[in-house]
């Protein structure tokens, strides 16, 4: 390929890019209303989503202020991405022990657990900002970041490019696109083709993940296996001690049918641990709701189906198995560390069909405590 043909389309590309990025302000403007009765709404319902609001449209405390060069800032969306996170930073604060470090989050229990797990770690913790230009650019001014790192699937077109455009180098790690959400990946690739063209390094975490960001249209070349960072941790003695190392299920982030057709996930999850149990006696399944409404939800599930099942609130009160531990604590914590033993995978080939969507289920190698 000539020079003079390689510029064209470049050129091309960038003009399109360019044209995909003014009609996302287009529709930005034509549905900041929307947003204002929706913000409006959240905080109507919850309060505590009026507290710190100003975050979201990029007015940090006056502490959020990189010193020097090298900050580093990590977005991540909840509670299972904040817990991801943990360890990630972890170490690149071992690496780095004077880089200064933000986190950003976007929900009310992802702020608790990032709030707890990451103080000594984390310089500043804040809301993420609203995918506006002016928006973005003000959090970026302020804390100066070296690197951008992104969480999952927080694909924001304003905050990829402007992170860019910054200096900063981006890069999304612990990728994924679910089942459920390829199809509208797939469709709207013409899109996303433009904001995926940012990141220097796409880390997903399956070959399959790789290829559906392949089809989302995210160059090949930037996107490299690199496995799970949910999975990436040392499970303390006492917590390995107190399950006794008997065979475990995660079914975690749980949730409701979304859409017509869709399953409710605990119930299949319900359905699934009844079939398990009777080959596994000794069998403990650990359920972790998504959201903190659905605890006493699938409680009145639990107790319906007859189940065995003790709510982690209630510490005074001793399971029998096979049954049931309901996490019913929005912070997760009870989740960063299990000591847990492979079941056959024959025996759960059911769930992971029906749960391979938004659903974590963790089927882990055996592991020791300490």
């Amino acid at each position: 390929m000539s020079t003079a043909i390689a510029a064209g389309i470049l050129k091309r590309t960038i003009n399109a890019t360019r044209f995909i990025y003014f009609l996302y302000q287009v529709l930005q403007i034509a549905l900041s209303p929307a947003l204002v009765l929706y913000l409006l709404y959240r905080g109507l319902r919850d309060p505590r989503y009026f507290t710190r609001m100003d975050e979201r449209f990029g007015f940090l405390p006056p502490s959020f202020k990189a010193t020097g060069p090298g900050s580093i800032w990590f977005h991540a969306v909840s509670v299972g991405e904040v817990l991801s996170a943990v360890e990630l930073i972890r170490r690149v604060r071992e690496a780095q022990p004077y880089a200064e470090m933000f986190v950003s989050v976007s929900t009310l229990a992802g702020r608790a657990v990032a709030d707890q797990k990451l103080a000594g770690l984390a310089n500043g913790i804040f809301y993420a900002p609203l995918d506006f230009r002016s928006v973005v650019r003000r959090v970026l001014r302020r804390i100066r970041p070296a690197m951008v790192i992104v969480l999952e699937t927080e694909i924001w077109p304003n905050l990829y490019r402007e992170s860019k455009r910054a200096g900063a180098g981006l890069m999304v790690v612990n990728g994924r696109i679910s089942d459920r959400a390829l199809p509208r990946y797939r469709s709207w690739s013409w899109f996303f083709k433009h904001v995926l063209r940012w990141p220097d390094a796409i880390l997903v975490q399956s070959q399959q993940d790789r290829e559906r960001y392949v089809m989302a249209g995210a160059p090949e070349d930037r996107i490299q296996v690199a496995g799970n960072l949910k999975y990436d941790f040392t499970p303390p003695a006492a917590v390995a001690a107190e399950l006794g190392g008997y065979p475990i299920w995660i079914a975690a982030s749980t949730a409701a049918a979304v859409e017509p057709g869709d399953p409710d996930e605990d119930d299949v999850v319900i359905e699934v641990f009844k079939k398990i149990s009777a080959l596994y006696p000794r069998f403990l399944l650990i359920l972790a709701p998504r959201r903190p409404e659905r605890f006493p939800i699938v409680a009145v599930k639990l107790a319906q189906a007859g189940i065995s099942f003790i709510r982690r609130s209630d510490a005074s009160t001793n399971l029998s198995l096979p049954g049931v531990l309901l996490l019913d604590s929005s912070t997760g914590q009870d989740l960063e560390s299990v000591h847990v033993q492979a079941l056959d995978l024959s025996a759960l080939e059911v769930a992971l069909v029906v749960l391979a969507g938004a659903t974590e289920v963790a089927l882990f190698p055996p592991m020791t405590g300490g």
